[in-house]
């Protein structure tokens, strides 16, 4: 479970305060499908802050397109698609190389350094997500 805070709101509401992290993940999952508007208004506030973080940092977002599903047990997630401004286009197996730097500038699995590339390391927001 990414996101313990929804058990606990769900919990307080329910008028129970604690720890619930010793929960199996069965018990979470019947938490979460108990209160699926909390999740969901909760979810959605989460979604807002990761768009306005994507639409105000290193690239212009020119539009996008983002459905949410939800997993079997109820856990909502997105699926997005974007179109920023400048991005090279793929017409021919030539052009990957071109669209492959394109996006190492901006997609990284490790922490970017503050000196060799600071405009990178201030974009850097998500240091816990699996």
């Amino acid at each position: 479970m990414r996101w313990p805070e929804f058990i606990e709101v769900i919990k307080a509401q329910q008028g129970e305060e604690g720890d619930f992290s010793g929960l199996d993940w069965n018990e979470k999952c019947e938490i979460l499908q108990s209160n699926p508007v909390t999740v969901m208004r909760m979810f959605e506030k989460r979604v807002d802050a990761l768009m306005t973080d994507l639409h105000s940092s290193l690239f212009p977002v020119l539009d996008y397109l983002f459905r949410v599903e939800f997993q079997a047990r109820g856990s909502p997630h997105i699926h997005k698609v974007v179109w920023i401004e400048d991005a090279p286009e793929v017409e021919d197996p030539e052009d990957c190389p071109h669209v492959i730097k394109f996006f190492d500038r901006y997609i990284t699995c490790q922490m970017p350094d503050e000196k060799a590339d600071p405009e990178l390391h201030k974009g850097e927001r998500f240091k816990f997500t699996a």
